[in-house]
C-alpha cells in the first residue's frame, strides 16, 4: 500500500479505476472516496457539457491524474496519523487499570510552580494486585514548558526504575506529545533532546514501554508531583506509600 501509484490503480489503456484492485488494497470506505474522483474520460465528458453552457475552463487530464495522486497522497497522510491514534488510544483509560500479571505499573507526572521556578517529578510503581511497590518524588530548579517538564519526569523515572534493576514495567504518562514523539522523527528542539534520552534508556531494558492514559487515571503521580515541587531534593518510599497518596491508591482500586 505505501508504495502504490495512482497509475497501479487505473486500468491500462482506459481512463477508469481499477475497483478490483483498489478493493483489495484499500477499506470500503476508501475505495468509495478514490473511486468517487473522476478520472479523464468521464471527467472530460462533464467538463464539455459545463463548457457548454456555463463557459467554465476545461481541466486537462494531466490536471486530473495531478488531483488523483494529490487526493491518494493526502490520503496516506490521514491514515498513517490514524494508525498513531490507534496506537494510543486503547490506554487511555479514565480510571487507573491494574497491569498485567508478571508486570509492574509505574506512574509518572511533572508539576510545574512558575512563582519559586521549580518543578516536582512524582513515580509511582504498584504491582499486578495494585499494591504499593515504591514511589519517587524529585525537585528541579528551573522553568520548563510542560511538555518539556513530562519528559524530563520519564526521563528521570527510567534512570530511577534502572539504577534498581527494575523491569517488566508499563510507565504511563499523561502526555500524549512524547508518547506521539516517540513514535515520530527527532527534532531539534530541546524537547526532543529529551524525548532521544528517553529512547536510549528504553533500549536498556528488556521489558519495559510507554503508553498514554487519562489525566484522571494519573492522578497518584501528579500529586505526588505536586507535593514535590517543595522538596529540598528527592525523597525515595519503598513498600510504605508517602502519606500524601494514600487515600488516592485505596481509590484507584476501588
Amino acid at each position: 500500500m505505501e508504495e502504490a501509484k495512482v497509475e497501479d490503480l487505473i486500468v491500462p489503456g482506459d481512463c477508469r479505476w481499477d475497483e478490483e484492485t483498489i478493493r483489495i488494497i484499500f477499506s470500503e470506505r476508501d475505495s468509495n472516496l478514490i473511486m468517487s474522483i473522476p478520472l479523464p474520460k468521464q471527467q472530460m465528458r462533464d467538463q464539455r457539457n459545463d463548457k457548454c453552457w456555463n463557459n467554465s475552463t476545461i481541466m486537462h487530464h494531466q490536471q486530473l491524474i495531478r488531483k488523483a495522486h494529490n487526493f491518494l497522497i493526502s490520503w496516506r497522510e490521514a491514515t498513517a496519523f490514524q494508525n498513531l491514534a490507534n496506537q494510543v488510544q486503547p490506554t487511555m483509560n479514565h480510571k487507573w487499570i491494574k497491569p498485567q500479571a508478571g508486570m509492574l505499573k509505574m506512574n509518572v507526572d511533572a508539576a510545574i510552580n512558575k512563582h519559586d521556578a521549580t518543578m516536582g517529578l512524582g513515580s509511582v510503581i504498584r504491582d499486578e494486585d495494585g499494591n504499593f511497590v515504591a514511589a519517587r518524588g524529585a525537585q528541579w530548579r528551573g522553568i520548563f514548558t510542560p511538555r518539556e517538564a513530562k519528559a524530563v519526569a520519564i526521563r528521570e523515572a527510567l534512570s530511577w526504575i534502572k539504577s534498581h534493576n527494575m523491569d517488566n514495567v508499563n510507565v504511563e504518562t499523561d502526555s500524549l506529545q512524547v508518547v506521539q514523539c516517540l513514535n515520530s522523527k527527532g527534532g531539534v528542539s530541546s524537547f526532543h533532546l529529551i524525548v532521544e534520552d528517553i529512547k536510549h534508556l528504553l533500549h536498556n531494558f528488556c521489558n519495559v514501554f510507554l503508553s498514554f492514559t487519562k489525566r484522571s487515571a494519573n492522578q497518584v503521580a501528579h500529586v505526588l508531583a505536586r507535593q514535590s515541587c517543595s522538596l529540598s531534593d528527592y525523597s525515595e518510599w519503598f513498600h510504605t506509600p508517602p502519606p500524601i497518596i494514600c487515600n488516592l491508591l485505596v481509590s484507584d482500586l476501588c
